[in-house]
């Protein structure tokens, strides 16, 4: 209908999807191959075999289907694989997908060395990627992994939301042994960058020394709040009863 606009993106949009369905059928084949076997040099020969062409998104396509089958490390493997085996550069995107897969208990050991690596490489772990494994730390109760990486976080050119002190300081009190170590690193950390505790960091404090039967810190701790401006409520009190 002489429609040339149209026409032409259309033809763009039909190109870019036969491209996707190609990416999607090897991602699929990669994924199958890596899901059925152990890693061995037979499954790297199998992987060379195929003459992949790795991009940000195929890397990013891989290590997402393997982590909704609850492979981390086998994403981990490949994640090492294309970059010593292909030559491929990993890029603050792909590192950063690879920390979401590893932020489980049975592999947090590999988190840790992958942080290292990713900073040595010159990246930094971005905010969505700190949330969301900040909320797989926290539900998982790995309160000590939560604390190191919000103190990582501080030091980095994105820092987290001023609330995160406070919830962070919630996840501490309500864990089954409060450690009033990590409690206090956080404040440090919090303070350090230059932020002043607010009335939901002061009830943080105050829930933590109540839980292990601090309580004359924790009348410290109320007063202090007073002297800052904050008036006991009954958020306070009411920690402080039960």
């Amino acid at each position: 209908s002489k429609l040339v606009n149209d026409a032409t993106a259309l033809k763009h949009f039909y190109e870019r999807m036969i491209q996707e369905n190609a990416m999607e059928t090897v991602v699929q084949s990669v994924v199958e191959v890596v899901k059925n076997s152990d890693w061995s040099s037979e499954l790297e020969r199998e992987l060379e075999d195929m003459r992949l062409s790795v991009s940000e998104n195929f890397v990013l396509r891989v290590l997402k289907e393997l982590r909704g089958k609850g492979l981390p490390l086998k994403a981990l493997s490949f994640f090492k694989w294309v970059g010593e085996s292909l030559g491929y550069e990993h890029t603050s995107v792909t590192y950063n997908g690879m920390l979401r897969i590893l932020c489980k208990g049975e592999v947090v050991t590999e988190f840790w060395s992958m942080v290292k690596e990713m900073k040595d490489a010159g990246y930094e772990i971005d905010i969505d990627t700190y949330v969301k494994v900040m909320r797989e730390f926290q539900k998982s109760m790995m309160v000590k992994d939560a604390v190191e990486l919000y103190e990582h976080m501080m030091d980095s050119p994105f820092k987290p939301l001023e609330k995160e002190c406070s919830l962070l300081l919630r996840a501490i009190a309500y864990a089954r042994d409060p450690d009033l170590d990590l409690m206090l690193r956080v404040v440090k950390k919090y303070e350090d960058a230059g932020y002043c505790l607010l009335k939901n960091d002061y009830d943080g404090i105050h829930r933590c020394l109540t839980s292990v039967g601090k309580f004359d810190e924790a009348e410290k701790i109320i007063e202090t709040m007073r002297n800052a401006g904050y008036e006991p409520d009954n958020i306070t009190y009411s920690q402080l009863i039960f």
